[in-house]
């Protein structure tokens, strides 16, 4: 590099520094949220919010699980417990992203977790060794729907938060032919376009489209979608699995209760 090219280098790194200097105060924020909502964002009105376990999705267990004998509920909540347990592990016992699970290899003839695996970082060791130390088992979570919907998070009869989903959900998931899926929940949705009445309409119509359901026997089977791999955001990718695991979702809620029929016949 010629003497005077370093000279022309040095002077540009000057007057951006020169810049920095006198703009300081238009780079200061006050503050960087604001607990205002959104004045274009429509808030989304439910007739009742289902963050509760369903009684019909507790009859189908209670029939699946007749003569099982040792029964673990992973990450069981302050209040709502599963009744039918008889072990638990919770995150007070273990870190579920990093730890192993304290137990033998197939203990249990069924284990129960709901509301859990959105949370972690890595859901996908707690995945290995629920399919290592359970014969059969169930996994709930949030349907993508729910997560895609403003207004969700907050307990009935409070101002609706204007964020999508639950504030602290890491994933996606949803079950699409006995496959438990994983997606990245990026901040990117927050300024998707989408369609908040019919959403509204299809979860205050559909209750049971609140939630994800997946039963296992053996082995979880489940895929992770990767931003760069399979769901790139710079070619639009990602917002369209985004819309076909919604889809996905709302037709095995569907199935899950109208074909619990076939359910009871399962050996788990």
């Amino acid at each position: 590099m010629k003497r005077e090219e370093r000279y022309k280098l040095t002077k540009e790194r000057e007057a951006r520094y020169k810049i920095i200097k006198e703009k300081k105060e238009d780079m200061m924020c006050e503050t960087i949220m604001d607990t205002k909502p959104p004045e274009n964002k429509p808030r989304v009105k439910f007739k009742k919010k289902y963050h509760a376990p369903f009684s019909e999705t507790y009859d189908i267990l209670k029939e699946l699980l007749k003569g099982k004998t040792k029964i673990l509920e992973v990450g069981p909540g302050r209040m709502l417990k599963f009744p039918l347990a008889t072990h638990s592990c919770g995150s007070e016992t273990c870190d579920f992203s990093a730890d192993p699970l304290p137990y033998k290899d197939k203990e249990f003839d069924f284990i129960y977790c709901r509301h859990v695996v959105e949370d972690l970082y890595n859901p996908f060791l707690l995945m290995q060794e629920m399919s290592r130390i359970g014969k059969a088992g169930y996994i709930e979570t949030p349907s993508p729907l729910v997560e895609m919907t403003r207004g969700i998070d907050g307990k009935d009869g409070v101002p609706p938060s204007q964020w999508r989903g639950y504030h602290h959900h890491r994933y996606f998931v949803w079950n699409h032919e006995g496959v438990l899926n994983f997606l990245t929940k990026y901040p990117i949705v927050e300024y998707a376009q989408t369609n908040d009445a019919e959403m509204e309409r299809v979860l205050n119509k559909h209750p049971f489209t609140w939630q994800t359901y997946y039963l296992w026997t053996d082995k979880i089977k489940y895929k992770h979608f990767q931003h760069h791999l399979d769901a790139s955001m710079v070619k639009g990718k990602y917002t369209v699995l985004v819309e076909k695991a919604v889809q996905q979702s709302n037709t095995n809620s569907y199935h899950f209760f109208k074909d619990r029929e076939k359910l009871f016949k399962m050996s788990v």
